[in-house]
This record gives C-alpha cells, sequence and structure tokens, in this order.
C-alpha cells in the first residue's frame, strides 16, 4: 500500500553458451534492477544486483532525461561545480574513461528543474545528450600501468577486475526550480545517511530544535571534544551569503564560532532564544552550543 516496486533482469548472451558468444571478454554477465517509490519519500530509488564476470569492459547504468545538454552539475567536498562533458581524449591511459568524479549526487539543471542521481559510493559521472551515465564497474585485463617496479610491485592484480556479486544504490530526484534553492544536496545528503526520514509523529514529545536556512546545510552533530556541549557542522553549498538561524532547547544558553579544532573564535548572543549566524559563500561554520 505504501510501496510500488518494479522489477527487471537481463543477461549477457555469453550466460547460454561462453564459448559461442560474439564478445570473448565477457564470461557471465546478469543483472537485475528494482525501481522502488515509497510513500513520502521523494525519489525513485533504483537498487541494481550484478553477477560480474569480464575483462576489459565497464559497466554503466544510463539514466535518460528529455534535456538535450552535455553540461551537467557535479557535487564536489563542500561546493557544486558545472561542468561541460569530459571527452577524455588522452592516449596515454590518463583519461578516467570519460568520466567526472562526484560526491553524493550529479544531475542537470534547466530553467525550471533539477534533473538529479543520487549515488552511494560510485561516484563516476558522464553526462551526455540529456542521457547521465554512472559508472559502478571496471574490469582491467592489462595492468601495465601497474607494472612499475621503481614505483611499487604490484603483481596480485586479477582482484583489480572485481568479479563476483554487487549491489549498488542510486535514486532518481526531480527539484522543482534551482538547485541553489531547491532541497537537492538535503536530500542527496539523506540518501547517502542509510536513514529514510518519512512524515510521521512522535509518541513522545522531544527537545525542540529549530535551524533556519536556505541552501547552509548541517553536515555533522557530536558531542564536544572537552565533554562540554554540542558541536555542529554546517557547510554553505550554493555559493550565495545568508544567515543561519539555531534556536536551540532552553536549557542550551551559550553559543560559540569555533575552528576545525572546536578552539572558541566568537562567542554568540542570541536574541529570543535564536542565535545568528552570517555564512559567506562556499563557508565552512562549526558551532558549539552549551
Amino acid at each position: 500500500r505504501d510501496q510500488i516496486s518494479i522489477r527487471y533482469s537481463g543477461k549477457h548472451p555469453s550466460c547460454d553458451n561462453p564459448h559461442t558468444t560474439q564478445d570473448p571478454h565477457v564470461t557471465y554477465l546478469e543483472w537485475e534492477q528494482d525501481f522502488n517509490l515509497r510513500a513520502g519519500v521523494p525519489w525513485m530509488e533504483i537498487e541494481t544486483r550484478v553477477k560480474w564476470f569480464t575483462q576489459s569492459r565497464r559497466l554503466r547504468l544510463a539514466f535518460p532525461s528529455v534535456i538535450k545538454s552535455d553540461r551537467g552539475v557535479y557535487e564536489v567536498p563542500y561546493g557544486v561545480l558545472e561542468r561541460d562533458r569530459y571527452e577524455g581524449r588522452s592516449t596515454n591511459g590518463g583519461n578516467a574513461g570519460g568520466d567526472w568524479p562526484a560526491i553524493h549526487w550529479t544531475g542537470i539543471q534547466t530553467k525550471d528543474h533539477t534533473f538529479a542521481i543520487f549515488n552511494q559510493g560510485t561516484p563516476s559521472y558522464r553526462i551526455e545528450d540529456g542521457v547521465v551515465m554512472v559508472s559502478v564497474l571496471r574490469s582491467p585485463q592489462i595492468p601495465y600501468c601497474l607494472l612499475e617496479p621503481q614505483s611499487y610491485v604490484a603483481y596480485n592484480y586479477d582482484g583489480m577486475r572485481d568479479h563476483g556479486d554487487h549491489h549498488f544504490r542510486h535514486a532518481l530526484y526531480l527539484g522543482g526550480g534551482d538547485w541553489k534553492e531547491n532541497d537537492t544536496v538535503r536530500q542527496a545528503a539523506l540518501f547517502n545517511s542509510g536513514l529514510t526520514a518519512c512524515p510521521g509523529s512522535l509518541a513522545t514529545p522531544l527537545p525542540e530544535w529549530n535551524i533556519d536556512a536556505k541552501h547552509t546545510s548541517l553536515t555533522a552533530v557530536k558531542k564536544a571534544e572537552n565533554g562540554n556541549g554540542i558541536v555542529m557542522r554546517f557547510t554553505e553549498s550554493a555559493g550565495k551569503s545568508e544567515t543561519l538561524r539555531i534556536a536551540p532547547p532552553a536549557a542550551f544558553r551559550h553559543a560559540e564560532i569555533c575552528n576545525l579544532l572546536e578552539e572558541p573564535i566568537e562567542k554568540l548572543r542570541a536574541k529570543d532564544g535564536t542565535f545568528s549566524i552570517p555564512v559567506a559563500p562556499w563557508k565552512i561554520i562549526t558551532v558549539k552550543i552549551k
């Protein structure tokens, strides 16, 4: 009632008879995909399971859109970059196969919406003619770039092919407007957190925290290293200045901005129980609340 799942499966012709296949580099390749839609969850999750026994091959998942573009937006640590298609013209083996790396998500931005593909640990993308492609497996057969005895020795290279069973999770998300203003960055981080948040209510009320920001995200919460207070780390990801407002429960009356070592930099004053912090573009802010 609260979930719809659609399953597709297939296999390479070599699975039936590996001796007559037209591709001698594929010994066995079988896949199964589940497309999951859940009530209250704003993305469609795609689970891919693969039995992978190949040599000198790459496996890509393709997500077609209606936008005919080669330009995409790619999340990088503490920011987002807009990039054109990576052609990979190098003839020396150092072209990364025409993919750009990204963390959490990559997508295509139009005038009125963001078409985004979330990832969990498979951050290699190519956008071509409106199709977002994610490289999830490679099986290099000739490790010429590893056999450099002057630098290191890597004779046991068979594991590079990653033969065996694999499981990947991605999600397709559509955000209204521009990614700098919509919820793409936060939803991609939530998808990577390992927990799925759904609408509901608590049986027992908890102390209320209110955090108000348009494009500054809370990326970490931890106990202070000295044991006194809570440390919260925020990052601004849209390249735009704004004011971050934190209204903690009444018991938390003191706050200060710290460096990454949790050493105090500036004390904050609350107004009506709210701490206001100006945030510069791409800024990392660490706040200790006691």
